[in-house]
């Protein structure tokens, strides 16, 4: 569903980072040292990275990671968006549908307070997102997921300038469909006036109160 990339984004990250052991993480890293690589999942998995949405309350310990929903912008939108009908058992059109296609933008960005482990854990995560298309089209129901690139690894020091804080971000973006079942509410609404000429009176068909027949 459209609108919760980022949700998504974070189960993907939290599930696939749980669930990494140290083969798969050093498949990441061709042509390295072995004993580098080691030390990097070592250190990173005794250091307990932490997950968490954007502007989530609470203070994080580092390594951190942290998903933003950057942008969401509108592909198809026709007149009156676009709708479709829904079978019961029957075979009975019961049930309408509205929706438009939406591409959703997520960065995540990743801080460590050193600069080979925010590099270890940005290839990281960026593999545990590619592994995680398959997920994120067939069962959360995205249409396409891309991935937009990343920054370079800089120290944050407006955020910490006496203990420097590396970050480094990347940007991923997912198209999908905003759809939601609708209700029928023309039966549902009741009669209104716009003035008082509207009104009948009598079985005559006078309207608007009185008439001079009436007096």
């Amino acid at each position: 569903m459209a609108g919760t990339f980022d949700l998504h984004t974070l189960l993907a990250l939290q599930a696939g980072w749980t669930n990494m052991d140290a083969t798969k993480f050093k498949s990441a890293f061709k042509g390295l040292p072995d004993d580098l690589v080691t030390s990097w999942y070592t250190r990173l998995k005794a250091e307990n990275v932490e997950f968490v949405a954007a502007f989530s309350p609470g203070e994080s310990t580092f390594p951190v990671v942290v998903v933003k929903s950057s942008e969401e912008a509108a592909i198809e939108q026709p007149l009156g968006f676009w709708g479709s009908y829904k079978n019961d058992a029957a075979g009975t059109n019961y049930q309408q549908t509205r929706g438009t296609v939406v591409n959703e933008e997520v960065t995540i960005s990743i801080f460590s307070s050193s600069s080979e482990l925010t590099r270890a854990l940005f290839v990281a995560l960026r593999g545990i997102m590619l592994a995680s298309t398959r997920w994120l089209m067939v069962e959360c129901g995205y249409d396409s997921v891309e991935y937009l690139g990343g920054g370079d690894i800089d120290p944050d020091d407006d955020l910490f300038p006496e203990d420097p804080i590396y970050k480094r971000m990347m940007r991923w973006t997912a198209t999908g469909i905003a759809e939601i079942d609708t209700l029928d509410i023309s039966s549902l609404i009741k009669q209104f006036t716009v003035g008082s000429f509207d009104v009948p009176v009598d079985v005559s068909g006078n309207k608007g109160g009185v008439s001079g027949s009436d007096l």
